[in-house]
């Protein structure tokens, strides 16, 4: 049987733990879940961050591999929850 290889970010100890919340984010992807949980695009956000929406997507998908996130609405969650939105 093949057993399953954790998140690059997180041991197997965290990742048996659950999501650690936005504990472990850079300035910069604090800022991204703030404007993803005002409820902006990717094209928006990469346009007021001077960045393309590609950078956007990647930053996005770190965040999701550090929180545990998988949709928008649970980012958002995660926001309402550390007073960020």
């Amino acid at each position: 049987m093949v057993e399953p290889q954790p998140c690059r970010h997180r041991t197997r100890a965290a990742l048996a733990a659950g999501p650690p919340g936005l504990a472990h984010l850079s300035a910069r992807e604090r800022e991204l879940v703030t404007l993803v949980a005002a409820g902006r695009t990717d094209a928006q956000i990469a346009a007021e961050l001077y960045m393309s929406v590609r950078a956007v997507r990647t930053h996005l998908d770190r965040i999701r591999d550090k929180t545990g996130a998988r949709r928008r609405a649970d980012l958002t969650r995660l926001a309402l929850q550390a007073n960020l939105a």
